[in-house]
């Protein structure tokens, strides 16, 4: 499953799975981009999940994740979220057991923490996230912060993030953007940029152009 500490990052970031520079600041085509860590990108196995109903614009969601070595291993997560109006705040809590991963791109018996938070307007929309992740080795912020304009003509969409690093070999601090434009009610064309400013590499930028298009099937 995509785990809920992956998801909040995950609906946040535009970009996601595009060909521009990932979370470890490298070109990549998948996954999520500079500004988010590692631990949002990956699905869990052998867990369980659940999500509350909306209590007066709280949501609270557990989970664990059973390694198939050891039953006794356990992963877990733990977090809520609260809505009002067009504004979204949360945060997620996700530890992997003492000899397993059982959330991936967290360290073995390490854990990591996001808070985030969105807000829709009429016409745009922002979000950030800010997390601290344990990866066994240390523990690295990654700080992320997004904004969409949706044009009038409601066919056309242009993002921007920004992202930042501090520690590790991705330390540093990044930037992507792109324009989203829809020639078909399924089909989008698009153009992107991203470049970003590294302490520990040679600065990496990416430039892209593409089409995607959703397949869908319903039956009668």
């Amino acid at each position: 499953m995509t785990n809920a500490y992956k998801y909040p990052g995950y609906a946040l970031d535009p970009f996601y799975d595009f060909s521009r520079i990932n979370s470890g600041g490298v070109f990549a085509g998948g996954g999520a981009s500079y500004g988010l860590s590692p631990a949002t990108n990956g699905f869990t196995d052998n867990a369980l999940q659940y999500v509350t109903p909306d209590l007066n614009g709280f949501r609270l969601v557990g989970g664990i994740a059973i390694d198939d070595s050891n039953d006794d291993d356990l992963g877990f997560l733990a977090g809520g979220s609260y809505s009002s109006n067009n504004l979204t705040v949360g945060g997620v809590y996700a530890a992997n057991g003492e000899t397993a991963q059982n959330y991936p791109n967290i360290g073995i018996d390490s854990d990591a923490f996001r808070a985030y938070a969105t807000y829709n307007g009429d016409g745009w929309k922002m979000g950030a996230s800010y997390e601290q992740v344990d990866n066994g080795c240390s523990t690295v912020g990654y700080y992320y912060l997004t904004g969409t304009a949706m044009l009038e003509d409601a066919k056309t969409d242009l993002s921007l993030s920004l992202g930042v690093v501090d520690d590790g070999s991705a330390e540093g601090f990044g930037i992507t953007g792109g324009a989203f434009h829809h020639i078909l009610e399924n089909a989008q064309i698009y153009a992107m940029a991203s470049y970003a400013d590294l302490e520990h590499a040679e600065a990496p930028y990416v430039i892209s152009v593409g089409a995607t298009y959703d397949f869908g099937y319903t039956a009668k």
